[in-house]
Protein backbone atom coordinates (compact mmCIF):
# COMPACT_ATOMS: atom_id res chain seq x y z
CA UNK A 1 0.00 0.00 0.00
CA UNK A 2 1.60 3.39 -0.79
CA UNK A 3 0.12 6.57 0.22
CA UNK A 4 0.40 10.38 -0.65
CA UNK A 5 1.00 12.87 2.49
CA UNK A 6 0.45 16.44 2.15
CA UNK A 7 2.73 16.96 4.90
CA UNK A 8 4.35 15.49 7.73
CA UNK A 9 4.11 15.49 11.42
CA UNK A 10 6.08 16.44 14.83
CA UNK A 11 8.43 16.97 15.31
CA UNK A 12 10.27 15.96 11.93
CA UNK A 13 7.14 18.16 10.48
CA UNK A 14 8.70 20.02 7.44
CA UNK A 15 7.76 17.23 4.86
CA UNK A 16 9.44 16.84 1.80
CA UNK A 17 8.00 16.52 -2.12
CA UNK A 18 8.86 15.47 -5.03
CA UNK A 19 9.72 18.27 -6.64
CA UNK A 20 8.87 18.52 -10.60
CA UNK A 21 8.06 21.04 -13.51
CA UNK A 22 11.44 22.63 -14.42
CA UNK A 23 12.06 22.61 -18.51
CA UNK A 24 13.33 19.33 -20.11
CA UNK A 25 17.43 19.12 -20.95
CA UNK A 26 18.66 16.80 -23.35
CA UNK A 27 19.60 13.42 -22.08
CA UNK A 28 23.28 13.77 -22.39
CA UNK A 29 25.08 10.37 -19.94
CA UNK A 30 22.31 7.83 -18.97
CA UNK A 31 21.69 8.31 -15.24
CA UNK A 32 21.80 5.84 -12.79
CA UNK A 33 20.98 4.95 -9.73
CA UNK A 34 22.42 3.48 -6.51
CA UNK A 35 21.03 2.43 -3.41
CA UNK A 36 22.63 2.54 -0.50
CA UNK A 37 21.27 0.03 2.44
CA UNK A 38 21.26 0.36 6.30
CA UNK A 39 22.96 -2.34 8.23
CA UNK A 40 20.07 -4.61 10.22
CA UNK A 41 17.48 -4.23 7.15
CA UNK A 42 14.81 -6.01 6.87
CA UNK A 43 13.89 -8.42 4.32
CA UNK A 44 12.47 -6.39 1.91
CA UNK A 45 15.73 -3.79 2.40
CA UNK A 46 18.80 -6.76 1.96
CA UNK A 47 21.73 -5.86 0.94
CA UNK A 48 21.95 -7.12 -2.74
CA UNK A 49 25.16 -9.24 -3.32
CA UNK A 50 25.48 -8.09 -6.92
CA UNK A 51 24.55 -5.57 -9.02
CA UNK A 52 20.49 -5.54 -9.96
CA UNK A 53 19.39 -3.59 -12.71
CA UNK A 54 16.10 -2.24 -12.86
CA UNK A 55 13.76 -1.46 -15.62
CA UNK A 56 13.47 2.23 -16.10
CA UNK A 57 10.19 3.80 -16.87
CA UNK A 58 9.38 4.72 -20.52
CA UNK A 59 11.56 7.61 -22.19
CA UNK A 60 14.80 7.65 -19.22
CA UNK A 61 16.93 5.33 -22.12
CA UNK A 62 19.70 3.40 -20.55
CA UNK A 63 18.80 4.39 -16.83
CA UNK A 64 19.10 1.61 -14.19
CA UNK A 65 19.24 1.05 -10.81
CA UNK A 66 22.22 -0.89 -8.68
CA UNK A 67 22.11 -1.72 -5.32
CA UNK A 68 25.69 -1.76 -4.09
CA UNK A 69 27.04 -4.54 -2.42
CA UNK A 70 27.20 -4.58 1.21
CA UNK A 71 24.69 -3.40 3.62
CA UNK A 72 26.64 -1.41 5.79
CA UNK A 73 28.26 1.54 3.59
CA UNK A 74 27.42 4.61 4.54
CA UNK A 75 26.96 7.54 2.59
CA UNK A 76 29.96 9.82 1.69
CA UNK A 77 31.05 12.83 2.22
CA UNK A 78 30.89 13.63 -1.63
CA UNK A 79 27.29 12.51 -1.60
CA UNK A 80 26.28 13.83 1.37
CA UNK A 81 27.16 17.44 -0.04
CA UNK A 82 25.77 16.32 -3.23
CA UNK A 83 22.21 15.62 -1.36
CA UNK A 84 22.53 19.11 0.46
CA UNK A 85 23.48 20.72 -2.74
CA UNK A 86 19.95 19.29 -4.73
CA UNK A 87 18.05 20.65 -1.20
CA UNK A 88 19.78 24.09 -2.28
CA UNK A 89 19.00 24.42 -5.68
CA UNK A 90 15.63 22.97 -5.52
CA UNK A 91 14.58 25.54 -2.08
CA UNK A 92 14.46 28.72 -4.46
CA UNK A 93 13.03 27.15 -7.17
CA UNK A 94 9.94 25.52 -5.02
CA UNK A 95 9.38 27.94 -1.96
CA UNK A 96 10.04 25.57 0.51
CA UNK A 97 12.76 23.01 1.42
CA UNK A 98 12.54 19.35 0.02
CA UNK A 99 13.63 17.21 2.83
CA UNK A 100 12.57 17.07 6.21
CA UNK A 101 15.16 18.01 9.74
CA UNK A 102 15.02 14.18 10.32
CA UNK A 103 16.03 13.16 6.74
CA UNK A 104 18.75 15.46 7.10
CA UNK A 105 19.58 14.11 10.06
CA UNK A 106 19.98 10.64 8.43
CA UNK A 107 22.24 11.73 6.10
CA UNK A 108 25.12 11.58 8.26
CA UNK A 109 24.00 9.08 10.92
CA UNK A 110 23.67 5.34 9.97
CA UNK A 111 20.22 3.79 11.22
CA UNK A 112 18.99 0.64 10.70
CA UNK A 113 15.59 1.64 9.56
CA UNK A 114 17.08 3.99 6.78
CA UNK A 115 17.35 3.75 3.54
CA UNK A 116 18.87 6.43 0.88
CA UNK A 117 18.75 5.98 -3.33
CA UNK A 118 21.19 8.21 -4.82
CA UNK A 119 20.18 9.03 -9.37
CA UNK A 120 23.53 10.16 -10.54
CA UNK A 121 24.38 11.51 -14.11
CA UNK A 122 28.07 10.98 -14.81
CA UNK A 123 29.53 12.64 -11.79
CA UNK A 124 26.52 14.85 -10.87
CA UNK A 125 23.68 13.76 -8.28
CA UNK A 126 20.84 14.88 -9.84
CA UNK A 127 17.84 12.64 -7.50
CA UNK A 128 18.14 11.63 -4.49
CA UNK A 129 15.08 9.74 -2.04
CA UNK A 130 15.41 8.46 1.82
CA UNK A 131 13.07 5.64 3.13
CA UNK A 132 12.43 5.18 6.66
CA UNK A 133 10.99 2.03 7.39
CA UNK A 134 8.73 0.70 10.31
CA UNK A 135 6.77 -1.65 11.25
CA UNK A 136 3.44 -0.77 10.90
CA UNK A 137 4.39 2.32 8.39
CA UNK A 138 7.30 3.48 6.33
CA UNK A 139 7.90 7.05 4.98
CA UNK A 140 9.60 8.72 1.97
CA UNK A 141 10.95 11.38 0.91
CA UNK A 142 12.31 12.90 -2.64
CA UNK A 143 13.76 15.60 -4.44
CA UNK A 144 14.75 15.77 -8.35
CA UNK A 145 17.27 18.32 -9.43
CA UNK A 146 15.44 21.46 -11.08
CA UNK A 147 17.43 21.17 -14.08
CA UNK A 148 16.80 17.76 -14.63
CA UNK A 149 13.25 17.66 -14.04
CA UNK A 150 10.36 15.98 -16.16
CA UNK A 151 12.62 13.05 -17.37
CA UNK A 152 11.03 10.77 -15.08
CA UNK A 153 13.38 10.67 -12.44
CA UNK A 154 10.66 11.51 -10.02
CA UNK A 155 8.88 8.59 -11.16
CA UNK A 156 11.91 5.91 -11.03
CA UNK A 157 12.62 7.17 -7.18
CA UNK A 158 8.71 6.91 -6.20
CA UNK A 159 9.24 3.25 -7.77
CA UNK A 160 11.51 2.58 -5.74
CA UNK A 161 10.47 3.99 -2.25
CA UNK A 162 7.65 1.35 -3.28
CA UNK A 163 9.63 -1.44 -3.75
CA UNK A 164 12.09 -1.02 -1.62
CA UNK A 165 9.48 -0.76 1.22
CA UNK A 166 8.73 -3.16 3.89
CA UNK A 167 5.39 -1.95 5.51
CA UNK A 168 3.10 0.36 3.54
CA UNK A 169 4.38 3.08 2.53
CA UNK A 170 3.79 7.10 3.00
CA UNK A 171 5.34 9.82 0.86
CA UNK A 172 5.23 13.21 2.25
CA UNK A 173 4.26 15.58 -0.26
CA UNK A 174 5.64 19.27 0.83
CA UNK A 175 2.81 22.30 -0.04
CA UNK A 176 0.44 19.67 -2.48
CA UNK A 177 1.74 20.98 -5.32
CA UNK A 178 0.14 20.21 -8.75
CA UNK A 179 3.34 18.62 -9.61
CA UNK A 180 3.24 16.50 -6.59
CA UNK A 181 -0.34 15.34 -7.44
CA UNK A 182 0.17 14.67 -10.25
CA UNK A 183 2.81 12.45 -9.33
CA UNK A 184 0.78 10.66 -6.65
CA UNK A 185 -2.21 10.12 -9.27
CA UNK A 186 0.31 8.42 -11.62
CA UNK A 187 1.32 5.69 -8.82
CA UNK A 188 -2.33 5.46 -8.00
CA UNK A 189 -1.56 7.00 -4.93
CA UNK A 190 -4.48 8.64 -2.05
CA UNK A 191 -4.13 11.65 0.05
CA UNK A 192 -3.81 10.01 3.39
CA UNK A 193 -2.64 12.79 6.13
CA UNK A 194 -2.71 16.69 6.14
CA UNK A 195 -0.64 18.88 8.30
CA UNK A 196 -1.72 22.37 8.57
CA UNK A 197 1.14 25.31 9.76
CA UNK A 198 -1.06 27.57 11.95
CA UNK A 199 0.40 30.60 13.48
CA UNK A 200 -0.05 34.01 16.13
CA UNK A 201 1.47 36.45 17.38
CA UNK A 202 3.46 36.95 19.89
CA UNK A 203 2.22 40.39 20.75
CA UNK A 204 -1.47 39.09 21.65
CA UNK A 205 -2.13 38.19 25.26
CA UNK A 206 -2.81 35.10 26.24
CA UNK A 207 -4.10 34.14 29.68
CA UNK A 208 -2.02 32.73 32.54
CA UNK A 209 -2.05 29.00 32.57
CA UNK A 210 -3.93 27.19 35.22
CA UNK A 211 -1.71 24.21 35.93
CA UNK A 212 -3.99 21.26 37.75
CA UNK A 213 -3.12 20.66 41.44
CA UNK A 214 -0.29 18.07 41.80
CA UNK A 215 0.93 19.08 38.36
CA UNK A 216 4.45 20.93 38.55
CA UNK A 217 5.81 22.47 35.23
CA UNK A 218 10.10 22.64 34.82
CA UNK A 219 12.42 22.63 32.11
CA UNK A 220 13.66 19.69 30.56
CA UNK A 221 17.79 18.68 32.33
CA UNK A 222 20.03 17.54 29.71
CA UNK A 223 21.74 13.84 31.12
CA UNK A 224 18.98 13.41 33.37
CA UNK A 225 15.70 12.94 31.14
CA UNK A 226 16.51 11.61 28.40
CA UNK A 227 15.15 8.03 28.89
CA UNK A 228 11.20 9.77 30.54
CA UNK A 229 11.58 11.63 27.88
CA UNK A 230 11.67 9.06 25.66
CA UNK A 231 9.19 7.17 27.29
CA UNK A 232 6.57 9.61 27.54
CA UNK A 233 7.11 10.36 23.47
CA UNK A 234 6.35 6.70 22.66
CA UNK A 235 3.48 6.70 24.81
CA UNK A 236 2.06 9.56 23.35
CA UNK A 237 2.65 9.43 19.29
CA UNK A 238 2.23 5.26 19.91
CA UNK A 239 -0.55 6.16 16.87
CA UNK A 240 2.26 8.01 15.05
CA UNK A 241 4.63 6.45 11.90
CA UNK A 242 6.84 8.99 12.08
CA UNK A 243 7.35 10.32 15.74
CA UNK A 244 6.59 7.44 17.22
CA UNK A 245 9.96 6.09 15.64
CA UNK A 246 12.44 8.34 17.41
CA UNK A 247 15.06 7.26 19.82
CA UNK A 248 17.88 7.73 22.44
CA UNK A 249 20.45 8.77 19.06
CA UNK A 250 17.98 10.60 17.14
CA UNK A 251 17.21 12.97 20.22
CA UNK A 252 20.94 13.53 20.94
CA UNK A 253 21.09 14.53 16.85
CA UNK A 254 18.48 17.25 17.93
CA UNK A 255 20.20 18.02 21.09
CA UNK A 256 23.65 18.45 19.39
CA UNK A 257 21.45 21.06 16.24
CA UNK A 258 22.62 24.51 17.13
CA UNK A 259 19.01 25.79 18.16
CA UNK A 260 18.75 23.21 20.91
CA UNK A 261 18.06 25.57 24.39
CA UNK A 262 16.69 23.55 27.39
CA UNK A 263 14.95 26.60 28.68
CA UNK A 264 12.66 26.59 25.91
CA UNK A 265 12.06 22.54 26.70
CA UNK A 266 9.11 22.77 29.32
CA UNK A 267 7.87 19.29 31.02
CA UNK A 268 5.02 18.23 33.31
CA UNK A 269 6.13 15.82 36.31
CA UNK A 270 3.64 14.46 38.55
CA UNK A 271 5.59 12.96 41.81
CA UNK A 272 8.59 13.45 39.59
CA UNK A 273 7.36 11.22 36.86
CA UNK A 274 7.18 13.27 33.04
CA UNK A 275 3.60 13.33 31.94
CA UNK A 276 3.78 15.70 29.33
CA UNK A 277 6.25 18.20 27.44
CA UNK A 278 6.38 20.79 25.02
CA UNK A 279 9.44 21.34 22.34
CA UNK A 280 9.92 25.02 21.09
CA UNK A 281 12.92 25.59 18.59
CA UNK A 282 13.94 29.48 17.88
CA UNK A 283 14.82 29.80 14.27
CA UNK A 284 17.00 32.40 13.32
CA UNK A 285 14.64 34.62 11.98
CA UNK A 286 13.07 35.36 15.31
CA UNK A 287 10.50 32.68 14.32
CA UNK A 288 9.23 30.34 17.38
CA UNK A 289 7.80 26.92 16.73
CA UNK A 290 5.78 24.74 18.64
CA UNK A 291 8.55 21.97 17.66
CA UNK A 292 6.64 19.14 19.54
CA UNK A 293 3.83 19.13 22.28
CA UNK A 294 2.48 15.53 24.09
CA UNK A 295 0.91 14.33 27.22
CA UNK A 296 1.03 10.35 27.89
CA UNK A 297 -2.41 8.67 27.65
CA UNK A 298 -2.65 8.14 31.38
CA UNK A 299 -2.41 12.09 31.84
CA UNK A 300 -4.80 12.58 28.59
CA UNK A 301 -8.03 14.80 29.77
CA UNK A 302 -6.72 17.31 32.34
CA UNK A 303 -5.98 20.12 29.52
CA UNK A 304 -1.75 19.77 30.05
CA UNK A 305 -1.70 20.77 26.30
CA UNK A 306 -3.44 24.02 26.55
CA UNK A 307 -1.49 24.68 29.68
CA UNK A 308 1.96 24.52 27.81
CA UNK A 309 1.61 26.11 25.18
CA UNK A 310 3.30 29.35 26.90
CA UNK A 311 6.34 29.61 28.76
CA UNK A 312 8.94 32.15 29.47
CA UNK A 313 8.83 35.12 26.46
CA UNK A 314 5.84 32.99 25.02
Amino acid sequence: TATLGASAALPNATPARAPLGATPKPAGTAPRVEAAKPPAATSALAAASDATPTPAPAGLGGLFAVDLPGGDRELTETEINGVLRLVADAEPIDQIRALNEAALLRLRRPHPTTHHVLVSEGEDLVGYAQLESGTEWSAGQLLVSPDHRRRGIGTLLLQRLITESSSPLRVWAMGDTPAARALATTAKMIRQRELLIMERGLDEEMPEPAIPAGVQIRTFIPGRDEQQWLRVNAAAFAHHPEQALIDGDDLADRMAEPWFDPKGFFVATIEDTMVGFHWTKQHQDQLGEVYVLGVTPSAAGRGLGRRRRGGPGG
